[in-house]
């Protein structure tokens, strides 16, 4: 029986950062630039779910990190559990990227933005009472989740939610 060691992350910065082809290509760059390096994105991607996968837990990605559409693509390609969107234009490129399986929380979702999302790909999180009476208006038998609030300012209490019968 053949034993698969991990490898960790520091040997997985250490080969991709030092590739020679990633070397040679930053430095026959003149300019300022960022440089994405989508192999390295992936292989990290991929690292992390497997230790997710050992414990059960799903890995989102919170597209306000960086939207960029070659990152979303790696990601989703890599495996990635979904993606974490707080504002339709962050709804709109993970959808773009081929992503199945979007969630979404915040208070900036309004009722026209609402009207715009594909809920058989997304999963509302409502942060606000109001966001679960518009959802549950638009459509009556949709499920979602509530954020609720702590000790911040962001979510639902649960007085709130006891009034609303839910």
């Amino acid at each position: 029986m053949k034993v698969q060691i991990m490898e960790s992350l520091h040997q997985i910065f250490k080969t991709e950062l030092y590739n020679k082809q990633f070397e040679s290509y930053i430095s026959k760059t003149q300019d300022n630039s960022i440089v994405y390096n989508l192999r390295l994105l992936k292989r990290i991607t991929k690292y992390y779910l497997k230790m997710a996968e050992k414990n059960n837990i799903q890995i989102l990605y919170s597209v306000k990190a960086n939207m960029n559409s070659p990152i979303l693509q790696t990601i989703e390609k890599a495996g990635i559990d979904g993606f974490d969107c707080a504002s339709i234009y962050e709804y709109y490129q993970a959808k773009k990227s081929g992503m199945k399986r979007i969630y979404l929380v915040g208070d900036g979702f309004i009722k026209s933005d609402l009207e715009k999302i594909d809920f058989d790909f997304a999963q509302f999180d409502c942060s606000t009472v109001n966001q679960i009476n518009v959802l549950k208006e638009m459509h009556p038998n949709i499920k979602v989740g509530v954020r609720l609030k702590g000790n911040s300012f962001f979510g639902i209490t649960i007085d709130d939610l006891k009034k609303m019968n839910i």
